[in-house]
Order: C-alpha cells, then sequence, then structure tokens
C-alpha cells in the first residue's frame, strides 16, 4: 500500500519527515498523514517522492501504472477508502457514546 511503501523508501532513501515534507513543500503533518494513510498525496506529490526515492511510480503505489490517468484512478479509489473509513469511524464513535449514555440513563433510574 502507498503509505506504507513511502515509509519504506523514505527510509531505504535514509530521508527524514522533514526532507520529504519540504521537496512537496508541505508541513511534516501533512506529510506524516500520506505515510500513516489518513491523507493521500496527488499525482505530482507522488511523482516528486518517486524521483526522490529513486524508484518507479509502480513500485511507489504498489500498482502497474501504464498511464496518469490510471495514477489519478488509483489515488482516487485510495482517498475514497480513507474517507469511507472515516466516516465509518464517526458512526462508531457516535454508536458508542449513544450506548455510554443509554446506559447510564438506565443506572440512574435503576438506582431511584
Amino acid at each position: 500500500m502507498l503509505n506504507k511503501n513511502l515509509k519504506k523508501y523514505r527510509k531505504k532513501a535514509k530521508l527524514s519527515v522533514s526532507d520529504c515534507a519540504s521537496s512537496l513543500n508541505i508541513s511534516d503533518n501533512e506529510y506524516l498523514a500520506f505515510e500513516k494513510a489518513k491523507s493521500v498525496c496527488n499525482i505530482e506529490q507522488i511523482k516528486i517522492l518517486s524521483n526522490i526515492f529513486n524508484v518507479d511510480i509502480s513500485k511507489l503505489v504498489d500498482i502497474d501504472i501504464a498511464s496518469d490517468e490510471q495514477l489519478v484512478k488509483v489515488l482516487d479509489l485510495h482517498n475514497q477508502i480513507i474517507n469511507d473509513t472515516k466516516h465509518k469511524n464517526k458512526i462508531s464513535y457516535k454508536l458508542v457514546i449513544v450506548a455510554i449514555l443509554i446506559l447510564i440513563i438506565y443506572m440512574y433510574f435503576r438506582i431511584k
């Protein structure tokens, strides 16, 4: 997966998070979001990273890419997966909060 490969190739190239972030003109936290799969690089950023890591784009994204259009499709899909996961996590947190509130109300009325 892209996020794991970013970290792998960054370390292999003996670069710091700051080195990669400054190459992309973004903050360290923004770059770390790529490595933690909380955000997705755009095509230009992937091209820059593949150059500084000295690795083919297809190896970086773990898919045989024949064109920029295919890469854009892969990145869009990856971004959609990340967003779906974030949405599911938000729903899970809300369900936990509702369950806790129900438990508190139940305990309150049970004690009385």
